[in-house]
C-alpha cells in the first residue's frame, strides 16, 4: 500500500464513521424504546444538530489515546445519551440506560467492522480510497447491516419496551459494556504492554471479534433477564389465581354456613310471631330482627354456583363498605370456564372495582355495575365503577395504588390472561369519573348449541 493511500486509510478509525454509526445506533434504539410525543419531523433539526456537532467532535478529537481517549469518550456518551433522551422524551430513564449499552456497543461493532473491511479492500487494491468512496463505503455497510438491526431488532431484544427494569439490570448491562469496550480498544489506549499491539490488522481484528462478542453477550444478559421476568409474572398471576380461587373456597363455605343459619332464624322468627300475635311491640321488634339478617342471605342466583358465591361475599362486602353493587348476570354463559378461571377473573375485577369505589368521598357516589350476558355468539363481560383522583398507566396497564406494590397490576393482568386463554379480550376505559372494564370471549360452539337447545 502506497504513502498516498495509507493518507486515506490510516488505523485509527475515522471519527466521521464512529459519528455516523452511533447517530443510527442511537435512533433505532429510541425506536426500541417507544415513541415520542413529539413527532418525528419537528425532531429533524435537532437531530441533525446533534449528527453535526458529534461529526465535528470526533473529527478535531480523532487519533488520541490515552487519557486524552478516555475524556473524549465520556463526552461523546455524554452526547449520545442526550440524543436518545431527547427523542424518547416522557420514557423510563431506566429503559433508556438499559438500552444505550446495547445500541452503543452494536454501533462499535459495526464501526469496527467497517473500516477492517475497508482497509482490508484498499491494502489489496480493489479500489483507489479517496475521502468520498470512504463515505459511501461506510453509509453503505451502516445501512446494511443496521437495517438487519432495524429488521431483526424487536425480535432481537423481544419484550424490552415490556419489562420491568431494576437498576442491577442496568448496572449489568454497564459492566458487560465497559469490560467489552475497554479489551476492544486497549491498543488505543495503552501502548508497549503484553496486552496491546501496533499492528493494524491485529487491532482490527481483536476489536471487531471483541465488539461482536460484546454485543453477543449483551443481548444473551437480556433475553436471560426477560425469561426471568416472564417465569417471575406468570408464577405471580398464578399465585393470584389460586388466592382467589382458594377465597372462593373458603367463602363457599362461609356462604353455606350463613345461609343455613339465616333459614333456620328465620323459621324461628315465624314460630315465635305465631305464638304471641297479640304483642304488637315484639311482632315488631322480630320484624326487624328478620329485616336486619336477610342482608346475610345469598341472594345471588345467576345460574353459576362459583359465580354466586363471589358475588354474594362481594355484596357482603360492599355493605361494610357503604358501596352499591348492582348485579344483572347470566351465569350460565360462563358454563366453558373453569370453576377456577371464574373465580379469578370475577374475583379480581371486584376487588379492583371496591378497592377504586372506596375512595370516593361521597357515598351516594359509590356505585359498581356489573353485567355478564350473551351477546350473539360472545360472553360479554361489562364492569363499571366510580372513582376519583388520576389513574396512571404504565405500558398500556393500569398501575396500582396499593402501598404495597410486589404484586402490582397482576389483578389486571390476571383478568387480561383469563380473557385471552379462551381466545377474548379486554379494554380498560377511565373517563368522567367512570372506570369500565370491557371482556369479550368468543363462547364455544358447543354452549351456543347448548343454550340454542334449552
Amino acid at each position: 500500500m502506497t504513502p498516498e493511500t495509507m493518507a486515506y486509510a490510516p488505523i485509527n478509525t475515522p471519527g466521521e464513521v464512529y459519528a455516523l454509526a452511533y447517530f443510527i445506533s442511537m435512533l433505532i434504539a429510541c425506536r426500541l424504546i417507544g415513541k415520542n410525543k413529539v413527532k418525528w419531523y419537528a425532531r429533524v433539526p435537532m437531530n441533525l444538530g446533534f449528527f453535526a456537532a458529534l461529526v465535528w467532535f470526533m473529527h478535531e478529537t480523532n487519533g488520541v489515546y490515552g487519557l486524552y481517549f478516555v475524556l473524549d469518550m465520556l463526552v461523546i456518551i455524554g452526547m449520545l445519551f442526550l440524543m436518545v433522551v431527547f427523542n424518547t422524551e416522557g420514557q423510563d430513564i431506566k429503559r433508556i440506560l438499559y438500552i444505550f449499552p446495547i445500541s452503543f456497543m452494536m454501533a462499535e461493532f459495526i464501526s469496527s467492522l467497517t473500516w477492517q473491511l475497508y482497509f482490508f479492500f484498499i491494502r489489496d487494491g480493489f479500489f483507489t480510497p479517496t475521502p468520498v468512496r470512504t463515505a459511501l463505503f461506510a453509509l453503505g455497510v451502516d445501512v446494511i447491516f443496521f437495517g438487519l438491526v432495524l429488521a431483526f431488532g424487536r425480535r432481537i431484544m423481544a419484550g424490552v419496551d415490556q419489562m420491568e427494569i431494576h437498576g442491577h439490570d442496568v448496572a449489568g448491562m454497564f459492566a458487560i459494556a465497559f469490560i467489552a469496550y475497554i479489551f476492544s480498544n486497549f491498543s488505543y489506549m495503552v501502548k508497549d504492554t503484553p496486552f496491546s499491539t501496533t499492528y493494524s490488522m491485529e487491532i482490527f481484528i481483536i476489536r471487531t471479534v471483541t465488539d461482536l462478542g460484546g454485543v453477543v453477550l449483551l443481548i444473551a444478559n437480556h433475553h436471560m433477564l426477560w425469561s426471568y421476568r416472564v417465569r417471575q409474572e406468570n408464577d405471580r398471576l398464578r399465585q393470584t389465581m389460586h388466592l382467589q380461587y382458594d377465597t372462593y373456597r373458603l367463602n363457599e363455605e362461609t356462604v353455606a354456613l350463613v345461609n343455613q343459619k339465616y333459614h333456620d332464624l328465620k323459621h324461628q322468627i315465624h314460630v315465635l310471631k305465631r305464638m304471641n300475635p297479640d304483642d304488637e311491640q315484639r311482632i315488631s321488634y322480630l320484624d326487624e330482627i328478620e329485616e336486619s339478617v336477610k342482608k346475610y342471605e345469598a341472594e345471588n342466583k345467576t345460574g353459576n354456583h362459583v359465580l354466586d358465591t363471589i358475588l354474594t361475599t362481594k355484596s357482603l362486602l360492599c355493605q361494610s363498605k357503604n358501596i352499591e353493587l348492582k348485579i344483572v348476570a347470566d351465569g350460565d354463559a360462563l358454563s366453558f370456564m373453569t370453576d377456577m378461571d371464574i373465580a379469578a377473573l370475577f374475583g379480581n375485577i371486584l376487588d379492583n372495582a371496591i378497592e377504586g369505589t372506596e375512595k370516593v368521598q361521597a357515598a351516594e357516589e359509590r356505585l359498581i355495575n356489573l353485567s355478564v350476558s350473551r351477546e350473539k355468539n360472545f360472553l360479554r363481560v361489562r364492569e363499571q365503577n366510580r372513582y376519583e383522583g388520576d389513574l396512571k398507566y404504565k405500558n398500556g396497564m393500569l398501575l396500582t395504588t396499593k402501598e404495597d406494590d410486589r404484586l402490582h397490576g397482576y389483578g389486571v393482568k390476571s383478568i387480561r390472561q383469563t380473557a385471552e386463554k379462551y381466545g377474548g379480550t379486554m379494554k380498560l376505559d377511565a373517563k368522567e369519573g367512570w372506570f369500565t372494564v370491557n371482556i369479550l370471549i368468543p363462547m364455544p360452539a358447543q354452549t351456543e348449541q347448548g343454550t340454542a337447545s334449552a
